[in-house]
């Protein structure tokens, strides 16, 4: 997920691929179907994770762009040198050494000329 911020306007922008709306019916499926009694930490798991679902989904919280990140700077290219901030989580180290180049471009293409990028890789 990529996701930045414009001083301007304070809802965050997300590029992400991911359908939440499909991730939310499993959550809730979950929570109200439980396989066996749920523990405490699990439940409140379920609903931390159906409430960023939910928030995703939000146009007033957040502006979804549902598609992949290479697709998204095509499609809108108002985001281009918007940001102040970015916050990629995983998106370049998920890609192949020889692809990593092109995609950090892309992130970078989202800032303002004194934006910040902000890079999480998982583990």
């Amino acid at each position: 997920m990529v996701s930045f911020q414009s001083n301007a306007d304070p809802k965050p922008i997300a590029i992400e691929q991911a359908d939440y709306s499909v991730m939310a019916r499993i959550l809730e499926f979950a929570e109200q179907n439980p396989p066996n009694k749920l523990d405490y930490k699990t439940r409140e798991r379920i609903k931390t994770l159906l409430g960023r679902c939910k928030m995703m989904m939000d146009p007033n919280k957040v502006t979804l762009i549902n598609e992949p990140m290479q697709n998204a700077v095509i499609s809108n290219p108002e985001i281009i040198g918007c940001a102040d901030r970015v916050v990629s989580n995983v998106a370049v180290g998920h890609y192949a050494l020889e692809r990593k180049g092109y995609f950090q471009g892309i992130l970078e293409s989202f800032l303002k000329p004194d934006g910040e990028l902000l890079q999480f890789e998982g583990n």
